[in-house]
């Protein structure tokens, strides 16, 4: 799964989108492929992509878009406005590469068109953040508790 891409680096969604897509995952993960792709089309509206109206195209090696076929290449939805989920069917796997919560990949006014934002920080990332900031903020105090308790020099 391709993160880093900024159109689908899921910036700006809540985690209530990301429960909604596990619920979504696990749904599917009970289905056959034939359950999923052909019975279950409607609910997901799984698809092939049409590569002529994407704003991207996956990022392969030379080639291995075509060797894979256009109906391997496809994307199903978590529901109307919820987003979609991008990859390659192959056999009984979906292979996700993006997870498009803003409708990036086919944008359409419905949804505000192209949507960017900063890639979110991993928990570690976000303690990391929080710990600096209270280093500053201790440094900050040490420095005022030192000017009220160092005596003054200038006093002698």
């Amino acid at each position: 799964m391709d993160l880093q891409h900024q159109a689908f680096n899921c910036g700006g969604t809540d985690r209530g989108w990301f429960l909604h897509l596990f619920e979504n995952l696990r749904e599917i993960s009970r289905l056959s492929r034939n359950e999923f792709v052909v019975q279950q089309r409607q609910h997901y509206d799984v698809h092939p992509h049409d590569w002529k109206k994407t704003a991207y195209i996956y990022d392969l090696p030379e080639g291995m878009l075509e060797q894979l076929g256009e109906d391997k290449c496809i994307q199903f939805r978590l529901s109307s406005s919820g987003g979609r989920v991008h990859g390659f069917m192959i056999e009984n796997r979906f292979y996700v590469v993006w997870l498009d919560p803003h409708h990036n990949l086919y944008p359409d006014q419905r949804f505000g068109g192209l949507k960017f934002f900063d890639k979110p920080l991993n928990p570690y990332e976000e303690l990391l953040l929080q710990y600096k900031e209270l280093e500053k903020k201790y440094n900050e105090l040490s420095e005022i508790l030192d000017a009220y308790t160092t005596p003054d020099s200038s006093a002698s």
